[in-house]
């Protein structure tokens, strides 16, 4: 009776173990989707607030900086293109080398490339957080009776 009951304690503590992974992992692909969506899905509210008001603000810029450097290669094509061949549809065969122009290049590093990596490391940050907070890693773990009720700790 004994080995009954303590197999059976060994099984539900592995059933937990495995429900509170894939709690982890789901929330980290929500957070990969959009950052945030995964503290959402952890109820940490707050978090997830300052997370998607992060990554909103940084994706407004990266779009702010994509038209610099669209307008950029414009100017490029402009330049290089006549008027009578912009009517024909010339101007998509000079895209690619007007992008590969110092000066778009120089829009590109200064302006979209550190705004792109600002948004990569939100959505890692994010990741991890809500895969942490979940799993009970370093920054916030949750307690085994929030782990069976499946809410976090307020």
């Amino acid at each position: 009776m004994l080995e009954r009951l303590a197999l059976a304690g060994k099984l539900d503590s592995e059933m937990r173990r495995r429900g509170t992974r894939t709690r982890a992992v789901t929330a980290a692909f929500l957070s990969g989707l959009f950052p945030g969506l995964g503290q959402l899905y952890n109820r940490d509210w707050v978090k997830a607030a300052v997370m998607m008001t992060l990554t909103a603000v940084l994706l407004i810029e990266v779009k702010a900086a994509l038209a610099s450097v669209l307008a950029a290669a414009g100017a490029v094509i402009l330049a290089v293109v006549e008027i009578g061949d912009l009517e024909r549809g010339a101007a998509w065969s000079q895209l690619l080398p007007a992008l590969a122009h110092p000066t778009v290049q120089s829009r590109v590093r200064q302006s979209l490339l550190p705004l792109l990596f600002a948004v990569c490391a939100v959505v890692l940050w994010s990741m991890a957080d809500a895969y942490r907070r979940v799993s009970g890693g370093v920054g916030g773990s949750l307690t085994a009776k929030e782990r069976d009720q499946g809410s976090p700790a307020t």
